[in-house]
């Protein structure tokens, strides 16, 4: 088992939903020439090392573009520049404007992995958040599951780190595909911010492995790791990585960086 991490202190992970009809695979496509020129123009940004994207299998209009630079303040400047606003621009066109942008920092997502595919390679990505870690999930929970699934047939790799920003529960909902609450509720209460969060990858030789893994006496098992350290997941769900550019997003899919 490789032990990696990603040369980045940070990845920023931008959710954009763009119908599914749009092919941003096929350069020789307007939807295709407009993406890759989108994300041709992010490598100017300060710090930048590289990205990859998909789309989730479940809701294939939702896409996750995760761009990894050298440090946090820089993800920051980016949001707050001209060109991250020439950015959205660009993609215009293909954003369903009734549905804004959301934006999250991952701390070093470290990896393990037991085969030459990571859990962004993989042809299917499994991912959840899991809501107020300690101590328990860092030091005892999250390293146990990733040697244990390492061994369970079908996964490719294993990859996770800590959400930097408290997890909006609205943006929860909205990424789920449900229409997010109002700002406020009947109570006057605002929508829950919940601190402490991991994000998880795990790769998947097919959607089926995953799914009939937790029918499994091995998940009966082993599974109740999982709840240790944590008040849960949300936004579990399936994501097929199509795009990579540059040297730390090619690095991302190796076995050794």
């Amino acid at each position: 088992m490789e032990l990696t991490t990603l040369p980045s202190a940070t990845t920023q992970i931008i959710y954009l939903t763009i119908p599914p009809d749009r092919n941003l695979k096929d350069i020789t496509s307007e939807a295709g020439k407009t993406w890759a020129r989108a994300l041709g123009n992010l490598a100017d940004s300060e710090g930048y090392q590289g990205l990859f994207w998909g789309r989730s299998v479940e809701q294939p209009e939702k896409v996750q573009l995760h761009v990894i630079r050298a440090s946090l303040p820089q993800h920051q400047s980016y949001l707050q520049s001209a060109a991250h606003h020439d950015f959205l621009k660009q993609l215009s066109s293909m954003i369903d404007a009734s549905v804004p942008p959301i934006v999250r920092h991952v701390a070093p997502m470290v990896k393990y992995t037991s085969s030459p595919t990571t859990a962004f390679q993989a042809p299917v990505t499994g991912t959840a958040i899991y809501t107020r870690t300690t101590s328990a999930w860092h030091e005892g929970s999250w390293p146990c599951w990733t040697h244990i699934v390492r061994h369970v047939k079908g996964s490719t790799g294993i990859a996770g780190g800590k959400l930097l920003e408290a997890f909006d529960a609205k943006d929860s909902v909205h990424l789920a595909g449900i229409s997010p609450p109002p700002n406020t509720s009947s109570a006057g209460k605002a929508p829950e911010q919940i601190a402490d969060c991991f994000l998880v990858y795990v790769g998947w030789e097919t959607i089926k492995a995953h799914n009939d893994y937790h029918h499994t006496k091995h998940f009966r098992d082993h599974g109740v790791i999982l709840t240790v350290g944590n008040e849960g997941w949300k936004e579990y769900g399936h994501v097929r990585f199509e795009g990579w550019r540059g040297e730390a997003a090619a690095d991302s899919r190796k076995l050794k960086l």
